[in-house]
């Protein structure tokens, strides 16, 4: 059982091939996410310091992760930080097996010509009531709806500009520059005890200017034109911001709504096709890996993919 030490003292004992991915960081700047790829990183060809094949043994992640565990327990003692991120931290099992959920170029343009299509929706017939609280019968029908516009540009940009879902949520207009197709990512949408707010982004690197594409631009410009008009026949109802993604009354879009639309949109797709036909359900955050995927496609550098993304290290994106 490990015992009592100052920090200084644990770091001693931590895996030198761990210390390199983590040691440039505050210990408030560990989070969850960031020492579960450190951990996954360990168990990839290449990453031993002997230079032996293959990654290093379970045991040795295991004792690295109970030694890095001990030291954040003690940082909390102390009151050097709120909560230990290796509580959240998976198993080593867990981190060899972690799988990254993206589209293929090819999977990616059928969804975004999808998007853009009219769809039927078919109701069964049902009983109303009037005005004059009277019964009556309706039969089955069909409509014709799409996706709504706000969507439409949310799965562009999450694709093209690479964003996590809480710095979509949190785009305003005045992070666009329509002049020259950039979009600048300054903060982020999260959900805390509950409560979703925005906030500062997590890292430095995640505060970035990247470049989207000039149609898109122009989408978002309409989408802009369309918003005032809606914002003026809503009066008194308009309860919003300069938001980019809305709730029907002008608030944010809600947290758990990107995720739900997306994967609504792929059932849809998938219905009637067969197996080689269909989308894979990907999570939203798979759009994410899905921009990274095109732009390796499109023989971008490591470096410059990383720097889009916001990744604090190109380790992460590898």
């Amino acid at each position: 059982k490990l015992q009592p030490k100052t920090v200084e003292n644990y770091k001693a004992e931590l895996n030198d091939k761990l210390l390199p991915a983590l040691g440039h960081l505050k210990l408030s700047e560990l989070r969850p996410a960031t020492l579960n790829a450190a951990f996954v990183a360990m168990t990839k060809d290449g990453s031993r310091r002997d230079g032996k094949p293959g990654g290093y043994s379970r045991a040795t992640i295991k004792k690295t992760q109970d030694v890095l565990s001990s030291v954040l327990r003690t940082a909390t003692e102390w009151e050097i930080i709120e909560k230990n991120p290796m509580d959240k931290v998976r198993s080593v099992g867990e981190c060899a097996a972690e799988k990254v959920e993206f589209f293929t170029p090819e999977q990616a343009a059928t969804f975004l010509d999808f998007i853009e299509k009219p769809y039927k929706v078919k109701t069964k017939g049902h009983k109303r009531t009037d005005d004059t609280g009277k019964d009556y019968t309706v039969g089955d029908y069909e409509r014709t709806k799409e996706v709504p516009e706000q969507l439409r540009v949310l799965f562009n940009l999450a694709i093209y500009g690479g964003l996590r879902k809480g710095e979509l949520l949190a785009l305003e207009w005045s992070d666009i520059d329509f002049d020259n197709d950039t979009v600048t990512i300054s903060k982020a949408v999260s959900v805390v005890a509950g409560q979703q707010i925005t906030k500062e982004p997590k890292t430095k690197t995640s505060r970035r200017t990247v470049s989207i594409p000039h149609f898109l631009t122009q989408r978002i410009k309409a989408l802009k034109v369309d918003r005032l008009k809606y914002r003026l026949s809503l009066g008194d109802y308009w309860q919003g911001g300069e938001w980019l993604f809305i709730q029907d009354n002008g608030k944010q879009m809600s947290y758990s709504t990107p995720y739900s639309a997306f994967q609504d949109t792929i059932a849809r797709h998938n219905v009637g096709k067969k197996a080689d036909k269909q989308l894979p359900a990907i999570p939203f955050h798979g759009l994410r890996h899905t921009s990274a995927t095109l732009l390796i496609a499109s023989k971008q550098d490591v470096r410059t993919v990383s720097s889009r993304l916001g990744h604090a290290q190109a380790s992460t994106t590898m």
